[in-house]
């Protein structure tokens, strides 16, 4: 496997990741070709290294990172003004 068709499969495995957090990913993985180029490695030498985009893939998707936001998280109510948690915190700033 070629540099492109490498790149080509991990951008189609991460597909359900954001554009940007792929980009960051494959932009890794083309410092590797590189790297590896100037070492006077092959394109498929260096694939081979790498070992499977799909497997590689894999490895990010089941450790969901960068981790997704937990869309329960999202489905709670906002209390109304003037009613928030204030957590421990006071309600306002002392006056000097």
């Amino acid at each position: 496997m070629n540099k492109r068709e490498f790149l080509d499969l991990l951008r189609y495995y991460l597909r359900s990741y954001p554009a940007y957090i792929v980009n960051d990913i494959v932009a890794d993985y083309e410092e590797h070709f590189r790297m590896g180029a100037e070492k006077g490695k092959t394109e498929t030498e260096i694939a081979a290294e790498l070992g499977s985009p799909k497997d590689i893939a894999d490895e990010f998707l089941m450790h969901e990172w960068p981790p997704r936001p937990n869309s329960a998280a999202f489905q709670q109510p906002i209390p109304p003004q003037g009613q928030m948690p204030n957590q421990g915190y006071p309600n306002r700033v002392p006056s000097r």
